[in-house]
């Protein structure tokens, strides 16, 4: 009774105080047992699921991240990955595992070619699909394959089968991408953000052989689908070596007669830029370089510029060197130990190599200016918001995704913006020299104007052709230009351009960073040189450089193309294509309007859209050998109205392409409509006409499963199989070189 009355007896407050902290205390206890309790379930059942294979690594991420795991848990648990199911043979998985077995042996730590080289059959299902195919181990460091399960893949698939539209591709764990589990996934958006080169990058959950293996990185395998998918054309992709390069395909480049050529001219270019004979501007586009060593900078990913990790597709058409990006974030180095890389290039001291050649890369004033501008853009302003805009949706799911088996490992976007922060105070305390370059002009003012050696234009230069002029391109030559090019011709004085020993190679324009004006120009009789080592099919051509053609004609040129524009705005206006030997106009991967305009008289296609948006307002058709209009490669055009006459098939859409006209007539054709897949990592077409008028057609459409025309307000969905088989020449339209 006493020690009750006592206790009674003492005041309100402290006891009030006692009994929350009591509930503290237990409150506290209970998430902490909890978070123990709850860490020891998800990690033995890791272990048991065979998806931990860097103990310590995890260890120290528990350490770091504490009760951020469990939401990040429950955040993963809400993602749905898609799901490749991979079946393999027991006897072919004791063959990988002996293969394992023996690359771990290697007392250098890294996995040998002989070891990823044997493959194994397998069958794998995705979305439905099944799938034949061969798998074999990769990686290059021992955290690919240190784990007793989970084990990096490279997967071929066999004939047209593709996954995602990707053929060759690796099944990585996901940290030897680095600790940084998002970082990979960023460089790789931020690359294609900026119009680099860029290896298509996702995550994937796997199942082999019934038992899940939880989340792999998918990473396409580089080749000429990886240039393919990134607007460019097939070329010569490379991994620098200390002494020289690896070429990716060697014995299929050495055996075509034109990239054969380039890599013996790009061999001795690489020669004379390790000996410091030719600076960076002379092997690599330079912008597009200065813009990957920002984007390492930006997410903290200098590791890309080992040399071993070093890759750059040769571009065909520029002949220059072009950066692919990956292998991104650095796991074998300190975060602290980073800086800009203009500051830090011993961040690779400890490889003499890798360092020489960095040392090389910034020899270059011009470069390091590009690089430096670049810098500053990317972290000023709004670009990061800009791409965190673009890209927030997808980079949400890929760290849902990661979370579901990595919830006690960094995965967080944030990092951008604490880098751009540590970027900007550094670049206050950079000195850099000012290359600036103001124009030039060169005026062409004369009546006729003889070409017997390429004439060159430099990328601060701007040629000047006045009216009257006859330019004369003779003894292979032409006119190649970095600057922007503006022909002044009128109605009464047209500038002619001609070849009369027949061998000049025409105009080129590459990466101008003003736009180009063609005005009242005749280009007749003109074609690319078969001894040029550029992958060039027109003798008027405008890669990534801006371009108004107006009141001009394009005739009687015997090449692939009379006119191409790639990666391109352009506006032609009042002109005529009459009499190629080929593809009047082609654009890639390009924008713009064609108006007011004919083609007449042609070999092949009158206007062939590849991965393009074009509006055509206007546009008269007569008499082309394949098709009046194709559109291919997820190409979009609108517009109207269009007369198609006597031409054997009339508008075509393939892969993934549409259309919306109105006011089309097409007379006298095979067949008007054509709508299909031809490359199945697309998929199927449609299209749209109103107030469509088609005369004495031998069909009118002819339309594959999954495709669909809708023609003045009745939409007719497909029911053909295999249409490309009936297209090319083999039943309706034309055989050419390209298709």
């Amino acid at each position: 009774m006493l020690v009750k009355k006592i206790r009674s007896d003492l005041p309100l407050v402290p006891r009030f105080i006692k009994a929350i902290f009591k509930k503290k205390l237990f409150l506290i206890s209970f998430i902490f047992i909890s978070f123990v309790g709850f860490s020891f379930l998800f990690i033995q059942s890791s272990i048991n699921n065979h998806k931990i294979s860097n103990y310590i690594l995890y260890g120290k991420g528990i350490v770091s991240n504490n009760f951020r795991i469990i939401p990040n848990y429950i955040s993963g648990l809400q993602s749905d990955p898609d799901v490749i199911y991979i079946n393999i043979k027991s006897l072919n998985i004791q063959k990988l595992s002996f293969l394992r077995n023996k690359a771990l042996s290697n007392k250098e730590g890294v996995i040998t070619e002989q070891y990823k080289n044997e493959s194994v059959k397998t069958k794998l299902t995705y979305k439905g699909k099944s799938f034949k195919g061969e798998l074999s181990l990769t990686g290059q460091n021992m955290d690919h394959i240190n784990n007793s399960h989970k084990w990096s893949f490279r997967v071929n698939l066999k004939g047209e089968a593709r996954i995602d539209g990707i053929k060759k591709f690796t099944l990585l764990v996901p940290h030897t991408r680095g600790k940084d589990l998002l970082s990979e996934f960023i460089g790789h958006k931020l690359m294609k953000y900026v119009g680099l080169i860029s290896p298509r990058y996702d995550y994937k959950r796997v199942i082999l052989n019934g038992k899940d293996y939880g989340i792999y990185a998918f990473e396409e395998h580089l080749d000429k689908r990886t240039l393919e998918s990134n607007s460019l054309r097939e070329g010569i992709i490379i991994k620098a070596t200390p002494d020289s390069f690896k070429v990716f395909k060697e014995e299929r480049m050495r055996s075509n007669e034109l990239f054969s050529k380039q890599l013996s001219y790009l061999e001795n270019q690489w020669s004379l830029f390790l000996r410091g004979d030719i600076q960076t501007k002379s092997l690599f586009n330079t912008q597009k370089l200065a813009n990957y060593y920002a984007i390492s900078d930006i997410i903290n990913g200098q590791h890309t510029h080992y040399l071993g990790n070093e890759i750059f597709h040769f571009n065909p058409m520029t002949l220059l060197l072009e950066p692919i990006g990956r292998e991104w974030d650095a796991p074998y180095v300190d975060d602290k130990d980073y800086k800009i890389f203009l500051n830090n290039i011993s961040v690779i001291s400890g490889d003499a190599n890798s360092k020489k050649f960095q040392e090389l890369i910034f020899q270059d004033d011009e470069f390091i200016f590009l690089y430096l501008s670049s810098l500053n853009l990317f972290t000023s302003g709004p670009f990061i918001d800009n791409f965190m805009k673009e890209n927030i949706e997808t980079i949400k799911k890929a760290k849902h995704i990661l979370y579901a088996e990595y919830p006690y490992l960094d995965a967080d976007e944030n990092i951008l913006y604490q880098q751009v922060d540590t970027i900007r105070t550094k670049l206050s305390k950079v000195k850099s020299k000012n290359t600036h370059y103001q124009v030039e002009d060169i005026i062409i003012d004369k009546p006729e104007w003889v070409i017997s050696e390429d004439f060159v234009v430099k990328k601060n230069q701007k040629l000047i052709v006045h009216e009257g002029t006859h330019i004369d391109m003779i003894q292979n030559s032409g006119i190649i230009s970095y600057g922007n090019i503006i022909f002044m011709g009128s109605s009464e004085n047209p500038i002619t351009t001609g070849s009369s020993d027949k061998s000049g190679t025409g105009i080129s324009v590459f990466h101008a960073k003003n736009r180009s004006k063609i005005e009242h120009t005749i280009f007749t009789g003109i074609e690319v040189s078969k001894k040029s080592m550029r992958s060039l099919t027109s003798p008027v051509f405008f890669y990534e450089s801006d371009v108004d053609i107006l009141n001009t004609t394009f005739r009687d040129n015997n090449s692939e193309d009379m006119l191409n524009i790639f990666r391109s705005n352009f506006l032609i206006s009042d002109s005529v294509f009459i009499n190629s030997y080929s593809d009047a106009f082609d654009s890639d991967f390009s924008n713009g309007t064609i108006a007011n305009t004919v083609f007449k008289n042609l070999g092949n296609d009158a206007i062939d859209l590849s991965g393009s948006r074009v509006n055509l307002d206007n546009i008269e058709i007569i008499k082309a050998l394949d098709k009046a209009i194709s559109l291919g490669e997820n190409s979009k055009s609108y517009g109207g109205p269009l007369k198609i006459l006597d031409s054997n098939l009339g508008i075509s859409s393939k892969d993934l392409s549409y259309f919306f006209y109105e006011g089309v007539d097409i007379s006298n054709a095979q067949v008007a409509f054509s709508i299909y897949e031809k490359k199945e990592e697309f998929g199927s077409s449609s299209g749209e006409v109103r107030s469509a008028v088609l005369n004495n057609n031998k069909l009118d459409f002819i339309i594959e499963e999954k495709s669909y025309l809708t023609i003045n307000n009745q939409k007719i969905d497909g029911d053909y199989k295999n249409v490309k088989n009936l297209m090319y020449g083999n039943t309706y339209g034309t055989a050419t070189s390209r298709e």
